[in-house]
């Protein structure tokens, strides 16, 4: 009997104690870290964060961590870099953050300037247009013939067709330039990103001429669609095709012509229209040939963008519409963005 009121006297000082402990050293989340230490006491932590949770396990905790259940860097608040373009390779390290690109380009696309589907990287003849069977060059002997008559550029009218408006582009634009070349790589660049990407060269005294293809655009200048997308209905014929381009639907329409010479122009009182826009595309050749791209670019040389705006109203030919703002234009295609150096 005296044991078992020992035992019960026991039992009474252990409730005691505990109950002055409960009283005196409180932790109301149960994490072993009293409510005094606690720097989070309602929620379960850990001792190195002083009580606090880190649900992402980021080394950051929750309260200092901007994205608590995403695991992300000190350096950015405990947030993964973000990746816009998808394409494996963070903002941070990527050269183009919203375009998708390969690691080997730093995160940018390989680019095509000669537009053949050959990669610069891959093409033996990156700015001429070429076969993947040859690199990306021409196909050997394609031309056959008086070797002069192979490379030699259509003449571009030596007074051009007033234009809706025009600019001659800042001499320091192509300061490091030294030959056509040169010139020619610089404006492709700055139309690489147009829609309607194709091209074509003349001939003129002591220089060479650019086309950019015919292009509909809203009447703010923004584009719409490339005259030649009408082909893309299979069933349409070659003569239907030429009809609709002659023809086209009500609206706006635009195509850039870029002087390269190193005298004065004049303009014609030539009215430009669609049949001789379609013209000027289709014959000037594909490509600058290298016997004209390796002549020197000088100071003397001037680069003058030409605008050509039209209109098709209903029931009526397209009219060149006057008085256009250059750069208006050149800044909402973004050449002018493009071409700066």
């Amino acid at each position: 009997m005296k044991n078992f009121y020992l035992l019960i006297f026991t039992c009474f000082i252990l409730l005691i104690g505990c109950g002055v402990k409960e009283i005196f050293v409180r932790d109301n989340d149960r994490d072993g870290i009293s409510n005094s230490d606690d720097l989070c006491p309602e929620e379960n932590g850990l001792p190195e964060f002083r009580g606090c949770p880190d649900k992402d396990g980021d080394g950051i905790p929750d309260k200092d961590d901007k994205c608590p259940e995403s695991p992300g860097p000190a350096e950015n608040n405990g947030c993964p870099w973000p990746d816009t373009d998808d394409d494996g390779i963070i903002d941070i390290d990527d050269a183009c953050p919203e375009i998708f690109g390969p690691v080997e380009n730093n995160g940018c696309p390989w680019p095509d300037t000669d537009g053949d589907n050959v990669l610069d990287k891959d093409d033996a003849c990156p700015t001429v247009p070429g076969s993947p069977d040859y690199n990306g060059c021409p196909k050997p002997n394609a031309n056959v013939g008086n070797p002069a008559e192979e490379y030699n550029l259509r003449k571009f009218p030596e007074s051009p067709p007033n234009p809706s408006g025009f600019e001659v582009l800042a001499t320091n634009i192509f300061q490091n330039d030294r030959t056509f070349e040169d010139v020619n790589k610089r404006l492709l660049r700055a139309l690489r990103n147009q829609n309607c990407n194709r091209t074509s060269y003349y001939d003129t005294n002591n220089g060479f001429v650019l086309v950019t293809q015919l292009e509909q655009i809203n009447d703010d200048g923004k584009y719409v669609s490339c005259s030649a997308d009408i082909i893309k209905n299979k069933n349409f014929s070659l003569s239907e095709y030429f009809k609709a381009l002659l023809a086209p639907e009500i609206g706006y329409y635009r195509f850039f012509v870029f002087i390269i010479k190193n005298t004065p122009l004049n303009f014609s009182d030539t009215e430009i229209n669609l049949p001789l826009t379609e013209k000027l595309i289709r014959e000037g050749s594909t490509y600058l040939p290298e016997q004209i791209g390796d002549k020197p670019f000088t100071s003397n040389h001037k680069v003058t963008v030409l605008i050509y705006q039209l209109k098709k109203p209903e029931h009526s030919e397209a009219k060149l519409l006057k008085q256009t703002v250059p750069a208006d234009h050149l800044k909402i295609s973004g050449i002018k963005k493009n071409l700066t150096p």
